[in-house]
């Protein structure tokens, strides 16, 4: 769903934690994993990955509640397909 080089970070009341999507891969410390487990990673704890990370897409300045990304890019998914 993320594009090549997208950054994501979740942050703790003491620090933030970073991973980067290469390919189709989400990245932390050297490995592969998915968001729920680059959450509880960085964090000790299992929470909604979908409202703790933000995600930084490649070539834009702001942060971004990675929810506010899903839901769009599934309501993207679901249209069907136009002909002209």
């Amino acid at each position: 769903m993320l594009p090549d080089g997208s950054r994501l970070r979740i942050s703790s009341l003491q620090r933030s934690f970073y991973a980067t999507v290469v390919g189709d891969e989400l990245i932390y410390e050297g490995q592969s994993m998915s968001p729920n487990q680059f959450a509880t990673a960085s964090l000790g704890t299992v929470r909604n990955a979908w409202e703790a990370i933000f995600v930084q897409i490649p070539g834009e300045r702001d942060w971004k509640r990675a929810t506010g990304l899903r839901y769009p890019a599934e309501m993207q998914k679901r249209k069907p397909e136009q002909r002209g």
